[in-house]
């Protein structure tokens, strides 16, 4: 798997045991990035347009830099320059409006995209099949008392049940998996998630072409998260099952694959595969679990450290 030009230092492919739907995972290390060179000729209109509307140079620059990543990736599956790439929107299962899952319209490549923002940190992946991914800066123990109040009673339960200094990282966890899952999905949590997985979810987080939800779990209620959270975040994301655990069997909807992506201190993030063949199933796995995207502790302190 070639790396993109962007940075050598900057960008590492997250490894993979078993690339389902032709995934693939990388990270980007924005502080291996420069600001002065970052070359953004190849983004259209929009993107400039969205860059510009965020307030502070941080998050212009996480964005711009992802951007380009993501572009760069495409462009190596589609077979075409960055800048022929054209974004488009599906319509929103639950509202109907036209923000739904983010696709590329042409050139016709097959391809399916997600990409998160935090901490310093930009995760790209991408399928053959939707996909969707999350990365997280573990939030502070405030914050995550505080959103966890949101989260259905048995992800509550493992949040309040951890020792206090491991509360923050099993919260993110818990997180990381249901904006994954979601942004797959195409769900949002805006329209209210009052079922549990893979019982007819479907549609996606946020409204913007990074699918992604604030700017970090730190943000705290209100001050970075979408706009709709707290209407209805009482659904689970793996019925019953610890942090790593595996289920299955839930109705609604194709087979979705949830798993954890180890990654540096202080992050949490996960990765949610579509299966190939619908089966109904919703499956969530740690690295250890058979079928996981799996990294060791070395590797994934390589990839982003």
């Amino acid at each position: 798997m070639p790396v993109p030009a962007l940075s050598l230092a900057a960008v590492s492919p997250v490894p993979i045991s078993q690339a389902t739907g032709g995934l693939e995972v990388w990270v980007l290390r924005l502080a291996d990035v420069s600001r002065r060179d970052l070359d953004t000729t190849d983004l259209d209109q929009d993107e400039c347009r969205r860059a510009a509307r965020l307030v502070r140079n941080s998050d212009r620059h996480s964005f711009l830099a992802g951007h380009v990543l993501l572009r760069e990736l495409l462009s190596r599956r589609a077979g075409c320059p960055p800048r022929e790439i054209v974004y488009g929107r599906e319509r929103c299962p639950v509202c109907g409006g036209p923000n739904g899952r983010p696709v590329v319209t042409a050139p016709a490549s097959g391809a399916h995209f997600s990409i998160s923002r935090s901490g310093g940190l930009v995760m790209v992946a991408l399928a053959s099949v939707p996909v969707g991914v999350d990365v997280e800066a573990l939030p502070s123990g405030d914050a995550a008392a505080e959103v966890s109040a949101l989260l259905h009673e048995n992800e509550r339960r493992q949040v309040l049940s951890a020792a206090a200094d491991e509360r923050s990282g099993v919260f993110a966890r818990l997180w990381t998996r249901r904006e994954a899952y979601l942004k797959g999905l195409g769900t949002g949590i805006a329209h209210g998630l009052d079922s549990e997985v893979g019982h007819g979810l479907d549609a996606e987080v946020g409204h913007g072409l990074d699918a992604e939800v604030g700017h970090g779990l730190d943000a705290g209620v209100g001050h970075g998260m979408d706009a709709g959270v707290g209407h209805g975040l009482d659904a689970e994301v793996a019925p019953g099952m610890d942090a790593g655990g595996v289920a299955g069997g839930q109705a609604g909807g194709p087979g979705w694959t949830i798993q954890e992506l180890p990654i540096a201190s202080g992050y949490a993030a996960a990765v949610a595969v579509a299966s190939p063949q619908a089966t109904g199933a919703v499956a969530v796995a740690s690295p250890q679990a058979t079928g996981a995207v799996a990294v060791t502790s070395a590797q994934a302190t390589r990839a982003v450290a």
